[in-house]
């Protein structure tokens, strides 16, 4: 988003302005939805499409908040930085998880081959390792595995997936139709690339 004519200042406050009004929109229409779906006449038909549209509105909800992180990455807005402990991160990335791993049976191994350590912001760091982790879980299948291995060169996350590769050129694309599920934005490893690209780091 980018108000031309206008200067640095101006243009922020219109970002908010238009982060603001979208926000809005979504708990507005949300609510309403809710408040349909408590009506005591409704048919079990009514019910279907009502439960079908709550479910467009959170997704609709999760793809304008991804949108508007994407936003602030490009934009430079997340400044401040510090010393991130990699390999503690991973792990309490790891244990937020647990339950979705349990569910699909999913073996979680980390192999930690050194301490590493890396200065960016603390939450840009934590949505990266986030949005890595939760990607290996989604495009995975039950009784499957994923290894997470530390070292000073980097982190490499390794999932029993489709056994068909994924394309590199598009993989970090927005809404890369190969790499969404129903319950996914499509924008998680678009973020990911923003944030890589914005502390210089390689992702493949």
């Amino acid at each position: 988003i980018e108000a031309r004519g206008f200067g640095e200042k101006t243009q922020a406050e219109i970002r908010k302005l238009i982060e603001f009004k979208m926000a809005s929109s979504g708990r507005f229409l949300y609510a309403s939805v809710e408040a349909l779906a408590e009506s005591p006449n409704l048919t079990g038909k009514d019910m279907a499409l009502l439960g079908s549209a709550l479910q467009n509105l959170q997704r609709l909800t999760r793809l304008n908040k991804s949108l508007l992180l994407l936003l602030r990455i490009e934009n430079r807005q997340y400044a401040a930085a510090e010393t991130i402990d990699v390999n503690a991160l991973v792990k309490k990335t790891a244990a937020d998880w647990a339950s979705q791993l349990e569910h699909y049976n999913l073996h979680l191994d980390i192999k930690e081959e050194a301490q590493a350590e890396v200065k960016m912001n603390p939450d840009l760091a934590a949505i990266l390792i986030n949005n890595l982790v939760k990607n290996a879980i989604v495009h995975n299948h039950k009784g499957g595995f994923i290894n997470l291995h530390i070292s000073q060169k980097g982190l490499v996350i390794e999932n029993s997936g489709s056994e068909k590769a994924l394309d590199e050129k598009t993989l970090f694309s927005r809404f890369n139709a190969a790499a969404t599920c129903n319950a996914s934005t499509g924008l998680g490893l678009a973020i990911v690339k923003a944030i890589a690209d914005l502390y210089h780091f390689k992702v493949s």
